[in-house]
């Protein structure tokens, strides 16, 4: 008799054990869910939200980083996941250019974190400046 009740107040113990170490990981790792930034979007981006969203200055900061910012809208360049694919509506995204899977547009600023959520949405990111191609001799 004295047997089965070691064992079960061994069985016991671990099992509590078990799952006291099960809710610490949880809790451990939701801790960083909520600071956690969208995969997404460029850095850069991210940094002008993070101004934008502390009421600092949006504009000077663009134009410091060379990010076209106007009236709250931000020119950008969506990779969307394939060629058929489409801007999710909703957004209020003004098309300007399109070819394939890339698509520049402007779109409010209080919208481009919702809008690198979608699941058609592969990356977004500042337009790059092109490289002009010279002789080599």
């Amino acid at each position: 008799m004295r047997k089965f009740f070691k064992y079960g107040l061994l069985i016991a113990i671990l099992t509590s054990l078990m799952i006291s170490v099960i809710i610490a990981q949880k809790s451990f790792f939701t801790s960083f869910e909520g600071n956690k930034k969208p995969e997404k979007l460029e850095n850069l981006l991210q940094k002008l939200i993070e101004v934008y969203s502390k009421g600092e200055n949006a504009e000077s900061f663009a134009e410091t980083n060379g990010i076209f910012y106007k009236e709250g809208k931000v020119r950008v360049v969506i990779e969307l996941i394939n060629e058929q694919a489409n801007i999710p509506e909703g957004y209020g995204v003004v098309i300007e250019k399109r070819y394939k899977n890339m698509v520049q547009a402007l779109v409010p600023i209080e919208n481009l974190e919702a809008l690198s959520k979608s699941p058609l949405v592969k990356f977004i990111r500042i337009p790059k400046e092109p490289i002009l191609m010279m002789k080599l001799v």
